[in-house]
């Protein structure tokens, strides 16, 4: 005999307790919520239209939680600072940054990309537009299927293979220890799989617009030193 049953959630319960647990000005899509795609959308304005809203909008199915500050916070954009989490909130899995923004993160360019460009393995797919002050990004679309399975340091880190000869990047003797060691602008929490990075890079095709580089700048050679110093996994799991 049962002492008692367990009685579920309702759907708007648990949608909203998810983005009441989401830390301050932490960036999320809408459809990252749980529960129907429509009651997920009513529940999203009427916290936007709530006296004391606890989340602000970014752009179209982009929000972030407000800090508990929110009555002089309110309509403010977080700080984007040390992680541009609008960027990863709103590129599809597989994305990265792409061309001389990978190189400068990474740290195997000194050059500051006056766009943000980010690689995203999906053709014709339109970035949202971003609020004031917080720069619009580009999309640039690459045509590798295996991308897709790879996440945001990943593709930063092919790309940045991808690019090496294209922006009088630093030495390689610079570049291989600050990826090793994990000091670059990388997203945080996020591992590095060498086999999964080696695995698309087969079916990586280098363009005529960004070319690798020749020698021990070209894109195989990069990869090849990758794949010699690289633990199997970098970062925390």
């Amino acid at each position: 005999m049962s002492v008692g049953t367990s009685v579920d959630k309702p759907a708007t319960e648990v949608a909203r307790e998810w983005i009441v647990a989401l830390p301050s000005r932490t960036w999320f899509k809408v459809s990252a919520v749980p529960g129907p795609k429509q009651l997920v959308n009513d529940l999203v304005k009427r916290l936007l239209a709530e006296d004391r809203p606890i989340i602000g909008r970014a752009a179209r199915g982009l929000y972030w939680r407000q800090p508990p500050s929110y009555s002089r916070l309110y309509g403010r954009v977080p700080s984007l600072e040390p992680y541009p989490r609008h960027y990863w909130a709103a590129a599809p899995p597989g994305s990265g940054y792409a061309d001389w923004n990978a190189l400068q993160a990474l740290g195997w360019s000194t050059q500051v990309p006056v766009q943000v460009h980010v690689a995203v393995p999906v053709r014709n797919l339109t970035p949202p537009k971003m609020p004031s002050k917080v720069e619009n990004v580009i999309y640039k679309h690459r045509p590798n299927p295996r991308r897709r399975c790879l996440n945001w340091n990943e593709a930063t880190l092919l790309e940045g293979a991808r690019s090496f000869g294209g922006a009088d990047p630093r030495l390689m003797e610079y570049a291989i220890p600050r990826v090793v060691d994990g000091n670059w602008s990388s997203k945080p929490r996020t591992p590095i799989s060498k086999k999964r990075l080696l695995w698309a890079a087969e079916a990586e095709r280098v363009g005529s617009e960004w070319p690798a580089g020749e020698g021990e700048r070209s894109f195989d050679a990069i990869m090849a030193w990758l794949a010699s110093e690289l633990p199997d996994v970098i970062g925390v799991e």
